[in-house]
């Protein structure tokens, strides 16, 4: 889970809303500066509270998901996963990446691009 941009969406749409009601109000755009760059430095500290309250909540289930991709799970046979996906991802290596058709589509878009 990506917290980092948590504070920053926060402080943008409390921005917004700081503009959006000054401009409608009619307010000097001195003052609505001033109330701008008070808006943003409070949502932003309030995003940064709000991130970090996500994070502790949902360490467990980072921590959960980081453990399951590192661990082997192994099937019935006692044989690996990991190495059944190899053996399909040879086979797709053996198959053709591109046909005939789709040589003379890039072609064709190349042509037209320049």
């Amino acid at each position: 889970m990506k917290t980092k941009q948590i504070p920053l969406i926060i402080m943008l749409i409390g921005g917004a809303a700081s503009s959006l009601i000054s401009v409608l109000t009619g307010v000097s755009s001195k003052l609505m500066l001033e109330r701008l760059l008070v808006t943003l430095v409070v949502f932003l500290v309030l995003g940064g509270v709000i991130q970090i309250i996500v994070e502790k909540n949902f360490k467990n289930l980072l921590e959960e998901e980081k453990t399951e991709e590192t661990e082997e799970i192994t099937t019935e046979d006692g044989e690996n996963e990991q190495t059944e996906q190899t053996e399909d991802s040879v086979e797709s290596e053996e198959m053709p990446l591109e046909t005939e058709d789709s040589s003379e589509r890039t072609q064709d878009a190349d042509d037209e691009w320049g």
